[in-house]
């Protein structure tokens, strides 16, 4: 299923998680620890993730990374008043764009945003501030302020927009790193891919319009926000339709 280089690696734990966010209020502002801190920490994984824009309202944001540097001192009182969120780069999203969001970023995402999220499968999530909201019993979600100092990324990067132009019946890398791989297609009429060297399962996430999958003998039809996941034994791939799709395997 995974194609044998991932899993000598990861064994039974399927190694990315991809998810469809549709938010109808702001999330937490929150960051996620590194696999090293995480490991120590939980004896599990840390969180790098991406985010590809399905679709957007008017005002829908994401508030991504600091727009300046902090001090500790600037940034422990800035959660102590809960003004953090008044650090926090706030910028309007549109259909198509795509973000990195480092482990060690502070970030939320704002209502009114339909999102495809691909991660690490860790549930780790250090929340800094939930924007003054109580539960249904008046009482405020847990914070973890203490582990999200010891994480957080106090230096602003100098880019985390990783939108490119996709290509007509062709594949635009809009991130790689050591845990997973993610790819634009665009998919007008058909293509023909050949997965025999690459060792690892390919997941297709359908973000616009509609496709039709033929692999090992069967076919899938793939609309959008729906998902198919092919086994690394696979070797020819035909995609015929018009449509985007994410790409997700793992490179060797």
């Amino acid at each position: 299923l995974v194609g044998d280089r991932v899993y000598e690696k990861y064994g039974l734990d399927f190694p990315v998680l991809m998810k469809i966010i549709d938010t109808r209020d702001r999330l937490s502002i929150q960051v996620h620890p590194s696999d090293d801190f995480a490991q120590e920490m939980h004896s599990a994984r840390g969180k790098t993730e991406m985010w590809y824009i399905i679709d957007s309202e008017p005002e829908g944001a994401i508030y991504l990374d600091l727009h300046h540097s902090l001090t500790e001192d600037e940034y422990d009182e800035a959660v102590e008043n809960n003004t953090i969120a008044d650090h926090l780069t706030k910028r309007l999203v549109h259909k198509g764009e795509a973000f990195l969001v480092p482990a060690g970023t502070i970030h939320s995402i704002g209502g009114g945003v339909l999102l495809a999220e691909i991660q690490e499968p860790s549930n780790i999530t250090y929340r800094i501030y939930d924007w003054g909201r109580l539960d249904r019993n008046g009482h405020p979600r847990e914070l973890h302020t203490a582990l999200a100092a010891e994480v957080v990324n106090l230096t602003p990067a100098e880019s985390l927009n990783i939108t490119k132009e996709p290509v007509r019946n062709g594949a635009v890398e809009l991130h790689s790193c050591e845990q997973f791989t993610t790819n634009l297609v665009e998919v007008d009429g058909v293509i023909e891919l050949d997965y025999a060297p690459l060792d690892s399962f390919v997941a297709y996430m359908c973000v616009e319009g509609q496709v039709e999958i033929k692999c090992m003998g069967e076919s899938e039809k793939l609309s959008s926000l729906e998902t198919i996941l092919i086994p690394a034994e696979a070797t020819d791939v035909v995609i015929k339709g018009k449509g985007k799709l994410l790409e997700v395997f793992v490179k060797a």
